[in-house]
């Protein structure tokens, strides 16, 4: 009796081989957003966390003018971009100068159509907002919750030279925090 090969559907099997091999694999989070220079940014699969709080930010860009009844203006793409370069091009060089994964920021519509960068832990807080317009200088303020606070300006449009001391700093007090409890 002659043998018969099963039948199958070389895509099906294609795709389905194909899956398993990403479930597998390190993927690198490719984003689709044109950083103003023409790139796409890209980010490593560490900072997945960071890549999906950005695409969930995307609503900023379908709020309208008035959407607060109280006059709000609608955000600009290019504002919204460049808020979004500058924390993947911060993160990506922090993990790759460090080794060290930032804390996910939320990513909020701010005041007169600026974009505001917000992380809330227990050991610190840090907002940073992203003007509308041309102007690269981001307006910080953060604290250590305790003694140390930060406040001042940083020039977002400079990422092959960004100050990474401002996150650097709270997130390594986060971790000598966690280490410190560890040890009663």
């Amino acid at each position: 009796m002659p043998i018969k090969e099963p039948i199958a559907d070389y895509n099906t099997t294609e795709m389905t081989v194909q899956r398993l091999i990403d479930i597998d694999l390190p993927r690198t989070n490719r984003l689709n957003i044109d950083n103003l220079k023409g790139k796409t940014l890209t980010l490593p699969s560490e900072l997945n966390e960071l890549a999906e709080e950005i695409e969930h930010s995307k609503y900023i860009l379908q709020l309208e003018d008035n959407w607060d009844d109280e006059g709000a203006i609608k955000y600009e793409t290019t504002t919204w971009q460049k808020a979004v370069t500058f924390i993947s091009t911060y993160a990506k060089m922090m993990f790759e100068i460090s080794s060290q994964i930032i804390s996910t920021p939320s990513i909020y519509q701010g005041p007169q159509g600026s974009i505001d960068i917000y992380w809330d832990t227990e050991q610190y807080y840090l907002l940073i907002n992203i003007p509308a317009g041309i102007d690269t200088k981001a307006n910080f303020y953060g604290s250590d919750r305790k003694n140390t606070q930060l406040e001042g300006t940083i020039d977002t449009g400079l990422e092959d030279r960004l100050n990474l001391g401002l996150i650097f700093i709270l997130e390594n007090i986060r971790e000598s925090n966690v280490g410190n409890r560890t040890n009663p």
